[in-house]
């Protein structure tokens, strides 16, 4: 029988708030939170611009029969992402992203 011994490591800094970050030791940078969308407003600003913007994906807060309620990512760069749905009524959208 052999001893398995745990190690632990730090693979990087959080913050875990509901708009957090996570920075990994590759430099990966992790992103989530929520912003209020319709079809004129829900801009998302990151705190810490991104050098790179590898990805962004976004999601309604409840799933809804009427389609004008799905958010669509309008535009994003390494600042700032634009979310937009076709209803004039606000839901919350939450999004994840990641670069470096």
């Amino acid at each position: 029988m052999s001893e398995i011994i745990a190690n632990i490591a730090t693979i990087g800094s959080a913050n875990t708030s509901a708009n957090g970050s996570a920075t990994l030791t590759n430099q990966l940078e992790l992103r989530w939170g929520s912003v209020q969308s319709n079809s004129s407003v829900g801009d998302i600003t990151f705190e810490t611009p991104f050098s790179s913007l590898f990805s962004i994906t976004i999601t309604p807060e409840t799933s809804t029969v009427d389609s004008t309620y799905q958010p669509q990512l309008i535009a994003s760069n390494t600042t700032t992402a634009n979310v937009r749905t076709s209803n004039t009524t606000s839901i919350t959208v939450y999004y994840n992203a990641f670069g470096i």
